[in-house]
């Protein structure tokens, strides 16, 4: 059994690992703009797995290029002030404790919310109803038939309380939610592009592989670079199969990009996402979106498929096989005071 100064460490290591890990794929993915979101997915996935290989203990190269903190204080400040600091075992003893009961009290708060929000889900199922039969129902049937695979063929209903079109899972399958606005003769046209977007969640997977930042913000909760990776990957997912629904349809882009305007979020979506994916989204993520698929009609493919080799073998050889850690300690008396 891991004892709480063990798990201290563990958890210490990883926090600071990942966050190394997650700083480069943020610094790649803004010095590379022309990316495709999908390749930036999996650079946020890998980031956020980092940290997570790293508490399992899974095999990495150590790097031992770090200096140690004791040594640099001795050579920037004084001797003295460094052999002051608490050793290393003296902090474990004193913060173990502690910090075992915060992230026990912080763990039960994310259980509890997800709970929470997998009963939410399970009541807004219940108030949905069938299509009706007739056009709507054909026309949906026929994007179904041409967007989705046949072993991932969702369930598509349509509910009143519903302001936005939604992906849920339920059990091994899938249902999108429909508002009944979208349903109306009128919007024919928007309605394929919806499925066509809602669809490509999950042809991609995107709510399996959405466990992966759940389970990282609930282990490494205090960790500020997590809470952005996890936001950052929800929008490039949806930028990704706002691609996705381009290319599907062949609409042009300000028709889509009017449709993603008059979805703009007036209320926050659920923060369950390994259950649920919402289309809408605040207007400065609908801005974002329509900003990436500028970038992605307007950059050639021969440059952004370089751009992704690059980032890819930077992240996936560079990253992800090695740990920095701190340079062996120095032996007794080779220290040297500058003071």
């Amino acid at each position: 059994m891991i004892s709480s100064q063990m798990w201290l460490d563990l958890l210490w290591g990883a926090f600071w690992q990942g966050t190394a890990a997650l700083a480069v794929v943020w610094a790649l993915c803004r010095a590379f703009p022309q990316v495709p979101a999908r390749v930036r997915c999996w650079l946020w996935r890998a980031g956020l797995a980092k940290p997570l290989l790293w508490l399992v203990g899974a095999p990495q190269i150590k790097l031992e290029c770090l200096p140690r903190l004791r040594t640099v204080l001795a050579q920037v400040i004084s001797a003295d002030f460094a052999n002051s600091i608490p050793t290393r075992l003296t902090l474990r003893m004193m913060l173990a404790r502690p910090a075992a009961i915060v992230c026990a009290v912080a763990l039960c708060a994310w259980v509890g919310r997800i709970v929470t929000e997998l009963a939410r889900t399970r009541r807004l199922m219940a108030r949905c109803r069938p299509l009706p039969s007739g056009e709507a129902r054909d026309a949906v049937m026929a994007a179904l038939d041409r967007l989705c695979r046949p072993a991932h063929r969702p369930n598509v209903v349509m509910s009143d309380w519903a302001y936005a079109p939604i992906t849920m899972r339920r059990g091994l399958g899938y249902v999108i939610v429909l508002p009944e606005w979208l349903v109306a003769p009128s919007r024919r046209a928007d309605l394929v592009l919806v499925l066509a977007h809602e669809t490509a969640h999950i042809n991609r997977r995107d709510l399996q592989w959405n466990w992966l930042p759940t389970v990282a913000g609930l282990v490494f909760f205090m960790n500020p670079m997590v809470w952005l990776a996890r936001r950052e990957l929800a929008l490039v997912q949806e930028a990704a199969c706002d691609e996705f629904a381009l290319r599907a349809t062949g609409v042009c882009a300000s028709q889509y990009g009017a449709l993603l305007l008059s979805m703009a979020a007036v209320r926050p979506a659920p923060a369950w996402q390994t259950a649920i994916a919402f289309t809408s989204a605040p207007a400065s993520a609908i801005r974002r979106r329509l900003l990436e698929l500028k970038t992605a009609l307007s950059t050639p493919p021969a440059k952004r498929l370089s751009a992704a080799i690059v980032v890819l073998l930077m992240v996936f050889a560079l990253v992800m096989p090695f740990s920095l850690v701190e340079a062996s300690r120095v032996p007794e008396g080779i220290l040297i005071s500058m003071g």
